[in-house]
């Protein structure tokens, strides 16, 4: 176990020296935060009631349903796992969740709107988990563990709550009876 935690120990003074990161690193832990991003997730699913368009609706109820399955996942495994905070504050470093929760936004964005608001969203998430570094919070395995569980529940949220945009029914009359067809057109 030492051999193999001597890379993360010098990435994470690395992250950790005040002179890398200056101020910038404060706002990474408002901006990942459970709290504001499942508030975040209830207002847009919300708002997505009264609206017309069913992406967003779709949308705004994937990012709610995986903020709740985030938050369901990491926090029993951060009570299972016991790892110490490089700060030693307590014994919830693993998994990250700030790393989960803004890793499940930017699949979520980029499964419904594409490579161009995807790239931005990523870039957000990576800037949140390296503050949590920075600020001696994390360890990079937990930052990257979070990332993944993040990734995979954004992934699996948007994938089940694709609406077909398209359904089509034709029926042909045919000797000795009638014979259906029905066509779903996915977007």
């Amino acid at each position: 176990m030492g051999l193999a935690t001597i890379p993360e120990q010098d990435l994470e003074a690395h992250f950790s020296s005040g002179t890398t990161w200056g101020n910038w690193q404060k706002t990474g832990k408002y901006i990942g935060s459970s709290a504001i991003l499942g508030g975040v997730s209830a207002s847009l699913f919300a708002f997505s009631r009264k609206s017309e368009n069913r992406k967003f609706r779709a949308f705004s109820y994937s990012l709610l349903q995986g903020s709740i399955m985030s938050t369901s996942i990491v926090q029993p495994m951060k009570f299972a796992f016991q790892r110490l905070r490089p700060d030693a504050s307590n014994h919830h470093s693993y998994p990250s969740g700030h790393s989960a929760d803004t890793f499940m936004y930017a699949t979520v964005i980029s499964e419904y709107y594409g490579w161009k608001a995807g790239v931005p969203a990523y870039a957000v998430a990576t800037y949140v988990s390296m503050t949590r570094l920075a600020d001696r919070r994390h360890h990079i395995t937990d930052a990257v563990a979070g990332a993944g569980i993040g990734y995979i529940i954004g992934h699996t949220v948007s994938r089940r709550m694709k609406v077909p945009s398209r359904v089509s029914m034709n029926v042909y009359r045919v000797r000795g009876g009638v014979v259906g067809e029905v066509r779903i057109g996915l977007r």
